[in-house]
This record gives structure tokens, sequence and C-alpha cells, in this order.
């Protein structure tokens, strides 16, 4: 079974294993607690969750300038990292959103890899 993430006009983001959506789910929610920024991911509901673009954009947005304020070599963000490349792609699917630091650049090349 996979769950769909879905842009608000309807179009396909991502349609990752349930395991793997529950888990970036999950880890964004509490990222986006710890910022204090909503994620714009709509709750999990069958086999689907409503992504508002524009939420989205914004709390990705904020997450990049959190993974940059974290110490590279702390646990953090090692955990924060893959969850801020997947984030970053589906952003980038959602269009009007990019990075010029390069190491932002090189996680959201490592989340295009599990995104497609």
């Amino acid at each position: 079974m996979s769950i769909y993430f879905i842009a608000k006009d309807g179009h396909d983001l991502w349609n990752p294993a349930a395991v793997t959506a529950r888990l970036f789910w999950d880890q964004a929610e509490s990222v986006g607690r710890i910022i204090s920024i909503e994620t714009g991911l709509g709750p999990i509901i069958s086999d689907e969750v409503i992504v508002d673009d524009a939420r989205f954009k914004l709390f990705v947005g904020a997450f990049a300038d959190f993974i940059l304020k974290l110490d590279r070599e702390s646990g953090g963000r090692a955990l924060a990292e893959t969850c801020f490349g997947i984030a970053g792609a589906l952003a980038q699917k959602l269009g009007g959103i990019s990075f010029s630091e390069l190491e932002l650049v090189r996680l959201i090349e490592g989340g295009r890899r599990i995104v497609g």
C-alpha cells in the first residue's frame, strides 16, 4: 500500500510506500513544531495527504534556515537532512522555490532520488 501526496490542484507529487510516507509526514510535523510553523501537509486520510502549496513552501523555507543553523556534526542535523531533502524536492515540484546554498542543493538532490 502507498500514500499519495497531492497538490491542492489535484496533481500527484509523490506516491511512496505507506511506511515511508508516514515516517516523512511524522518527521516533517515534528520539525514544524520545533520551528513553530505549520507544514502545509494535511492529515493522512485513507491513502492521501493534501499539500497546501503556499504553506508548504513557507515551511520548507523556514526548514532551510533551521538546517543551516544546526551544527553540521550534530545528531539533529543528521536526522533532519533527509527529511529536508524530501521536503525541498516536493517544494520544487510545486514550483517557485529554489535555493542557492550548495549544502541545501545537495540535500534536495538526494531528496529527488527518493521522490523521483
